[in-house]
């Protein structure tokens, strides 16, 4: 069992990248299969949007890119997807994407608090309601993910069920 938690943008494909080096490695080493490991990446602080489906990356994009740190590969212009299913390495996944992932078994946890602070900034620049938008955001999650009340409880959490904590730091 292993939580890996995010904090940063950057932290989210390090994430992935840690799901698939253990599933890979629990493979190669051990004959094992995907099913045997319980494996939670979660998204909280800045890395929350990595959570979010394109949806509302094509709709919030720019105000997602500032708040993650991350931009369309090889520009500074606003993503329009979810960048941790782009395949390309532009962000240091290496092609471990969160359809390839979730494909193996590995769940997302989203932080809630701070989804709603993101609801927030994007209401601010929009002249938007913070409770429409947060309303948005939670209705537009990635496969195989739940939102949690927060991404450090969840990480307590999963330790007092047995899981192993890492962090990706980005």
């Amino acid at each position: 069992r292993a939580f890996i938690d995010s904090s940063r943008g950057a932290g989210g494909a390090d994430a992935l990248n840690y799901a698939n080096n253990i599933l890979v490695g629990h493979s190669e080493a051990y004959g094992g299969s995907d099913a045997d490991y319980a494996m939670i990446v979660c998204f909280r602080h800045m890395s929350t949007p990595l959570g979010y489906n394109d949806a509302i990356w094509a709709k919030y994009g720019a105000g997602l890119s500032r708040f993650t740190g991350l931009t369309a590969p090889g520009s500074n212009e606003p993503l329009s997807v979810t960048p941790m299913n782009i395949e390309q390495a532009a962000y240091g996944n290496r092609g471990n994407t969160l359809a390839m992932l979730a494909s193996k078994g590995v769940q997302f946890a989203i932080c809630s608090r701070a989804t709603q602070a993101v609801a927030g900034m994007l209401a601010r620049s929009s002249n938007s309601s913070v409770e429409e938008i947060h309303q948005e955001l939670i209705s537009n999650n990635i496969p195989n993910s739940r939102f949690v009340p927060a991404g450090v409880l969840a990480a307590t959490r999963a330790q007092e069920y047995g899981y192993s904590l890492l962090f990706a730091a980005g």
